[in-house]
C-alpha cells in the first residue's frame, strides 16, 4: 500500500475519531466545530480516496463510528458553556478547529465538482466489459477524482492531453474485492485479468498493438505506456477510442478493421505503464498522427452515465 494512502486514508481517520471521542469538547461550539471538522475530513477521503488496496467498505465503517461519537458526546453538550471559557488557549482550539473545518468542507465542494461534464460535448460508448461488477479507479473532471488530470498538467502536457478524461475501470469480486489477496504479484488474481475486452462502437481500427508482455504488479514498462492496446475511430462521432494495458497476444483486430459494437477486440492485461490489470479507456480528437495521445480531449458516458472515482457500474 502507497505510504500516502495509507496515512490519508487509515492513520489520519482513525487519528481524527479517536480525537473526538476521547477529547472532550470545552464548549457547545468546540464541539460543533470538531465534530464538523471530522465529518469533513471523511467526506474528502471518500470521495477523493483510491479505495482498492484499503477495502471499499471502510469509508462506511468510518462513517458509522463518527455518528457513534456525535451521539455519545452530543449528549453531554447542553451541560457546556456556548462559548469557549474566556481563556487564550480556548479561543484559539475554537479558531484552529474553524479554520480547518472550513477549508476540509470547502475541498470536499470542490471534489463534488468533479462530477460534472465537462464543456466539451461527450461521447456516448457502450461499456466495453461484461458481466461483472466494475470498480472506476479513476474519472472526473478534477485532479481529485481523475490523476490522468494531474499527470497532464505536470508531465508532458501537450503529448498526452488527449488522456485527461480517461476512465480506469478494474473488477470486484464476489467478496467486493478486485484481488485475491491484498495486492498480489500475480496479475492473474485480479479479478479483471482476462476478462473480454468489446467495442464501445462502430468503426475503424486506427492502430493496435498486441505482444507487449504483462507486468508483475507493482512493476511497470515506463518505456511503453498504453501497452497493448486498440485505438478505435467511432463512426458516428469520429472520436477517437483508446482501450489500453490489454493481455499479451488477446488482440484480434489490426489497423484498418473495421469493427461492430460489441464486437470482441481482445483481453484485458497489465502491459504498459500499469500498476495493477485495469482498463484505461478515454476519448479524444484525432492527434497528430494515427495513434498520438495530443488530440483534444473529449468526456465520455456510457448509459448515459459519466463515471467518477469510486463509481460502480453492473454490466451484463
Amino acid at each position: 500500500m502507497d505510504m500516502t494512502i495509507a496515512v490519508a486514508q487509515v492513520l489520519l481517520p482513525f487519528g481524527l475519531l479517536f480525537w473526538q471521542g476521547i477529547s472532550p469538547a470545552k464548549s457547545q461550539i468546540g464541539w460543533i466545530l470538531k465534530t464538523h471538522l471530522v465529518l469533513g475530513y471523511l467526506f474528502i477521503i471518500v470521495l477523493a480516496g483510491l479505495w482498492l488496496s484499503i477495502p471499499w467498505w471502510i469509508p462506511y465503517l468510518y462513517f458509522g463510528v463518527w455518528l457513534v461519537i456525535a451521539i455519545i458526546t452530543g449528549r453531554s453538550m447542553q451541560e457546556l458553556s456556548r462559548p469557549p471559557k474566556s481563556s487564550i488557549w480556548g479561543w484559539a482550539r475554537v479558531v484552529i478547529c474553524g479554520v480547518l473545518s472550513g477549508l476540509f468542507w470547502a475541498l470536499a465542494l470542490h471534489i463534488l465538482t468533479g462530477y460534472q461534464l465537462p464543456a466539451a460535448s461527450p461521447v456516448a460508448l457502450n461499456f466495453p466489459l461484461k458481466n461483472g461488477t466494475y470498480f472506476i479507479a479513476n474519472g472526473g473532471s478534477n485532479e481529485f477524482l481523475n490523476a490522468h488530470l494531474d499527470l497532464v498538467r505536470s508531465k508532458r502536457l501537450q503529448e498526452l492531453r488527449g488522456t485527461m478524461y480517461a476512465v480506469d475501470i478494474v473488477k470486484l469480486n464476489a467478496l467486493g474485492f478486485r484481488a485475491t489477496g491484498w495486492s498480489p504479484s500475480d496479475p492473474a488474481q485480479y479479478a479483471i485479468f482476462g476478462d473480454p475486452l468489446y467495442a464501445p462502437c462502430e468503426g475503424v481500427v486506427l492502430q493496435s498493438a498486441n505482444m507487449m508482455p504483462d507486468m508483475s504488479p507493482p512493476a511497470v514498462d515506463p518505456k511503453h505506456e498504453t501497452g497493448n492496446f486498440v485505438m478505435l475511430q467511432c463512426d458516428q462521432s469520429k472520436a477517437v477510442i483508446l482501450m489500453a494495458h490489454l493481455k499479451q497476444g488477446s488482440v484480434k483486430v489490426a489497423e484498418g478493421d473495421r469493427v461492430s459494437t460489441s464486437q470482441q477486440l481482445g483481453e484485458i492485461g497489465n502491459s504498459g505503464e500499469s500498476g495493477e490489470p485495469h482498463l484505461h479507456i478515454h476519448a479524444q480528437r484525432l492527434g497528430t498522427t494515427a495513434a498520438a495521445l495530443d488530440g483534444d480531449p473529449l468526456p465520455i458516458t456510457f448509459a448515459n452515465r459519466f463515471l467518477v472515482r469510486n463509481a460502480w457500474f453492473e454490466s451484463l
